[in-house]
């Protein structure tokens, strides 16, 4: 459906937190295997609020990049947080607003091997989602990264 790495303008995203509909900008992270129930799709929506990302604010320590304007394809600098905009959406839902989403550019894989890296040392994502865009990665020839593995527990 879409590329690793595309840079997505979702129109009327209908799934905004606020509840608010509003355009969104996301980038295509992967996907859940093929045949898994439910079938997902990982994207890391992006935002412009730098204020809560300034030395001393709520998101400060976030695993985050920043990502220039007309980078791309993105109209203005945006940040892409991993801890805070992560999504995983059924298949199911990119499918029935397919015709609302429009590909507006690419990262390269320095980009993406970049983003990757927060993504593995992100506590807020799961390992088995991890899992899965490492294996995205990995399918796309995209090399140089670490496979999430699971902590072994300790005996003490």
């Amino acid at each position: 459906m879409f590329d690793l790495g595309e840079v997505l303008l979702w129109k009327d995203f209908p799934l905004q937190r606020d509840g608010w509909v509003k355009n969104r900008y996301f980038i295509y992270i992967g996907n859940s295997p093929i045949f898994s129930v439910p079938a997902n799709w990982y994207g890391i929506s992006t935002t412009t609020r730098y204020e809560y990302y300034a030395t001393g604010a709520e998101r400060e320590g976030n695993n985050h990049i920043i990502i220039e304007e007309s980078s791309y394809g993105f109209p203005s600098k945006s940040i892409v947080d991993v801890d805070k905009w992560f999504e995983g959406y059924y298949m199911e839902t990119l499918q029935q607003n397919i015709n609302k989403i429009t590909i507006i550019g690419r990262l390269d894989n320095t980009k993406l091997i970049e983003i990757y890296k927060l993504i593995f040392k992100s506590g807020q994502i799961s390992m088995k989602i991890k899992t899965d865009i490492y294996e995205c990665y990995k399918n796309n020839s995209i090399t140089g990264i670490e496979k999430p593995q699971k902590r072994r527990k300790s005996k003490y």
